[in-house]
């Protein structure tokens, strides 16, 4: 652990940032509509996330690859919704990530 190594069981995921709020602006082209995106909501603590890797309601540890700052460590909530299983089949390997409202992707160095 001081040599800054720790050997995890984890798996690389592929990250999407809201894609049903994208799939509102894509199908309307109204940038109003990424606010009606009700997959996910803003929560005190964590941000909200889904990935078929985990089950729904599950509290999830996010380290951004290369981890280069204590800032790169996010408390994830796994939470599924009928939406993200209709119109996507994201897998096992991808995870989506509530950017509405939230600092994922500043907290994470940009990393979408």
């Amino acid at each position: 652990m001081k040599s800054g190594r720790i050997i995890q069981n984890a798996e690389n995921l592929v990250i999407v940032g809201s894609p049903y709020a994208m799939l509102l602006y894509a199908a309307t082209g109204n940038e109003s509509d990424v606010d009606n995106d009700n997959t996910f909501f803003t929560e005190n603590n964590t941000i909200q996330c889904y990935t078929e890797r985990f089950n729904s309601g599950e509290y999830l540890a996010f380290f951004r690859s290369p981890f280069n700052s204590k800032n790169n460590l996010t408390y994830l909530h796994n939470v599924y919704h009928k939406n993200l299983e209709k119109y996507f089949n994201l897998g096992k390997q991808c995870i989506a990530v509530n950017m509405n409202g939230t600092d994922f992707q500043d907290r994470n160095n940009g990393l979408i």
